[in-house]
């Protein structure tokens, strides 16, 4: 697959800047609710070169299934005496593979209602007539009302919460179509990144040696995959061609967060929230600098808001 090979590209390049430096040993980070075959090689040391006998190869935790498409583990150098420990420690091998925990079951249980929500959201916008569109909106309700009662159901620490972006059909959306043509409006109703503004922010990515995808058919099929509006791999960005000034400034941010060493110090799901958190911080400062709507800035405050309980909580849990 496509995006199995950007994924292993990325690692490859991660692992030739340790041994451009003359490191060799490095840790699989770990997260909530991880499948059960990455799940037990989280906290692993492994040798990135398979020179070093006394701790697995990277080769090996992939060959075992770890980094797998659409995998969110990663690895960071390890630093004796001096990284942090993941929830479960430091390991020389991997655990036995277990049954999935709540937390992934809970994920995978997310995701297929997300997708029920999309498909009857599509079914509503192509309804041929008012009691079609009627009996399609009626499983939408059903199924968010599900979506809510599993969420609410569900333990803090399994991190689970609304993506209200996953749920948007693919078909498009209605507000899009209701716009005067002279304006450009993402298909979510919000404002789409001038073109000027784009090709200025997009300059010191690609001079850095970063790949930018946007609105090309490679890009749109990958962002529909993983439901999503926006995504980057590495050093690969993939934006629709309708993104807003949010949603690139943003990307480009995490962008330059994981090329830098700044969270070197944090692991798994808390390398995760302060990355986000920082983001949405940084998007907030410029807001006004980059004449970022209101209404863009009002949900990135919610969510920075939503990064900081979570963070909270699961420093508090650990």
């Amino acid at each position: 697959m496509v995006l199995t090979a950007i994924e292993r590209a990325t690692i490859a390049g991660y692992v030739d800047t340790m041994e451009s430096y003359g490191y060799e040993l490095a840790v699989i980070d770990g997260h909530a609710g991880s499948c059960p075959i990455c799940a037990a090689w989280e906290g692993v040391i492994v040798s990135v070169s398979g020179e070093n006998r006394d701790y697995p190869s990277l080769d090996e935790a992939e060959s075992a299934g770890c980094f797998h498409p659409r995998c969110l583990h990663g690895i960071t150098t390890y630093y004796e005496g001096i990284s942090r420990a993941p929830a479960g420690g430091f390991r020389s091998g991997p655990r036995e593979v277990r049954e999935p925990d709540a937390a992934y079951t809970a994920r995978s249980r997310q995701r297929y209602m997300e997708r029920q929500i999309r498909k009857y959201k599509d079914r509503a916008l192509v309804a041929q007539t008012p009691l079609q569109k009627r009996q399609a909106m009626n499983k939408v309700h059903e199924w968010e009302d599900a979506l809510d009662e599993m969420i609410q159901g569900q333990p803090s620490t399994n991190y689970l919460y609304r993506h209200r972006d996953r749920e948007k059909p693919i078909s498009g959306n209605e507000l899009l179509h209701k716009q005067p043509t002279h304006q450009r409006i993402s298909s979510d109703g919000r404002k789409v990144i001038p073109e000027t503004l784009y090709n200025k922010l997009i300059g010191p990515v690609l001079q850095s040696g970063g790949i930018v995808e946007r609105g090309t058919e490679f890009a749109e099929n990958h962002l529909r995959s993983q439901g999503a509006f926006v995504s980057h791999i590495g050093g690969m960005l993939f934006f629709r061609k309708d993104a807003t000034i949010s949603d690139v400034i943003e990307e480009f941010f995490h962008y330059h967060q994981e090329r830098g060493s700044g969270y070197a110090q944090y692991t798994g799901t808390e390398q995760i929230l302060r990355m986000e958190i920082d983001a949405k911080l940084h998007l907030i400062s410029i807001a006004e600098r980059y004449k970022i709507p209101s209404e863009e800035t009002e949900l990135t405050r919610r969510e920075l808001q939503d990064y900081e309980r979570r963070l909270e909580e699961w420093l508090r849990s650990h």
